[in-house]
């Protein structure tokens, strides 16, 4: 298993390093041992964390409502838990590789 992927409670539990205000939404590799993402949102009034629950559920392919931030609402380090992805699907649906 990677650094930035583990399974706890049978949820999938993903680090994430965050920079909102970018040009395009896009996964930028592995940073800091969390997954680099960048997102147009801004980090205003929680734009950019709703943009990031989008974000990922739709990677996933799994509803919104379902991703929870568990850590770093006001950060750019966060932690995310998704319930019932195995790790293998996850990792092929966060790969930044085509």
């Amino acid at each position: 298993m990677t650094e930035w992927l583990k399974v706890r409670d049978n949820c999938l539990i993903i680090s994430i390093h965050l920079q909102p205000g970018a040009s395009r939404d896009e996964i930028k590799g592995i940073k800091q041992n969390s997954l680099a993402i960048k997102l147009c949102a801004p980090a205003i009034e929680g734009r950019a964390n709703e943009a990031l629950v989008r974000f990922i559920a739709g990677k996933l392919k799994a509803p919104p409502s379902s991703i929870k931030i568990i850590q770093g609402l006001k950060s750019k380090k966060k932690v995310l838990a998704v319930p019932d992805i195995s790790v293998e699907y996850a990792l092929r649906a966060l790969s930044s590789l085509p």
